[in-house]
């Protein structure tokens, strides 16, 4: 299996491995989704070189290291006109490449690309700060949340009301948007 097939299939079982699995319509986008990296303009022309070689010369072995060696002196000697129709097929894959890589990131950050379905409760808001807090002191997660939840237990209500005002700001925040 080549690099190109393994990478596109490990990225198509981390999306049906996710959430997206129920629905029909993503899984028939996912299955037309490749995502090959574009051909610069000589590796198009080599690749059509190679293909009409074959076309005209079944029964000859091929040795690619002459091969690729004729085919750079062709390129060198290629008129730019002839040139620039390999440079549209590497900017048309290009752009097919950034419309499926952007399709594929919708997809994996649906939940995120989509407004906010409910507001977030003060724990979360306070293990949210705690979160930031940690990631600047460049501390895991892990630790950061077990420290965060055990402050939670200990605050008095009085200081989880700011927290839970928060948590009334952002419901008025998502309502009005």
């Amino acid at each position: 299996m080549s690099l190109e097939n393994r990478y596109n299939s490990e990225i198509k079982n981390i999306i049906s491995a996710s959430s997206l699995k129920e629905d029909e319509k993503i899984e028939e986008i996912i299955k037309n989704i490749t995502i090959t990296h574009p051909k610069n303009p000589f590796t198009q022309f080599v690749l059509n070189e190679i293909e009409n070689f074959k076309l005209k010369n079944k029964d000859v072995k091929f040795d690619f290291q002459e091969f690729s060696f004729n085919c750079e002196e062709k390129w060198k000697n290629l008129s730019t006109t002839d040139k620039k129709k390999y440079i549209k097929l590497y900017e048309d894959e290009k752009l097919k490449y950034k419309a499926n890589l952007e399709q594929l990131r919708h997809l994996l950050f649906r939940d995120i690309n989509e407004p906010f379905k409910a507001s977030s409760t003060a724990y979360k808001i306070f293990l949210n700060e705690k979160l930031r807090e940690g990631f600047e002191r460049g501390c895991k997660p892990k630790y950061v949340k077990k420290e965060a939840s055990s402050k939670w237990v200990k605050m008095s209500f009085e200081e989880k009301k700011i927290y839970d005002e928060q948590k009334h700001d952002n419901d008025n925040w998502i309502l009005k948007a």
